[in-house]
């Protein structure tokens, strides 16, 4: 079983206990007993809630550093500032993503950054959806793709 695969794995795991957290607070709540019991398992829903907010950041991390050694893009600094944007903060709209990428890089036209954006949609390292860009999921399917040409 890969990495990914485990983490996929604890993640539905921690969903699962964050339901049933949700629902014992519920019941608990409804009975209006204890409320030291309700605290802990607000708490409990928190940490297990934070757990899993922690492997979409690690997931999303390592989907930018495996994109970032694309030959296509390895030495193209910009699309690696792209990455780095959507790898560190998260899905965003262009216009985040340009905010991000000069913020690193100092300088950043919206319209290269749509352009270079483009091509990684077209490579598979991006997708876009309702306006939001995200690091694709299957990354390891992109290097087989053919490349434009």
């Amino acid at each position: 079983m890969s990495l990914d695969d485990e983490l996929q794995r604890i993640k539905k795991n921690l969903d699962l206990i964050a339901d049933r957290l949700d629902k014992l607070e519920t019941m608990i709540e409804e009975r209006d007993r204890d409320r030291s019991v309700l605290a802990i398992a607000r708490g409990g829903r928190f940490g297990a809630n934070l757990y899993s907010q922690s492997i979409d950041v690690y997931n999303r991390l390592s989907r930018a550093r495996r994109a970032m050694s694309d030959p296509r893009i390895e030495k193209d600094p910009i699309s690696r500032s792209i990455i780095d944007a959507l790898g560190y903060k998260g899905p965003s709209n262009l216009s985040g993503v340009t905010r991000h990428v000069r913020e690193v890089r100092g300088t950043a036209s919206r319209t290269t950054i749509r352009i270079r954006m483009q091509k990684l949609i077209e490579y598979g390292i991006v997708l876009h959806e309702n306006g939001v860009y995200r690091l694709e999921d299957a990354t390891r399917d992109r290097m087989s793709r053919k490349r434009p040409e």
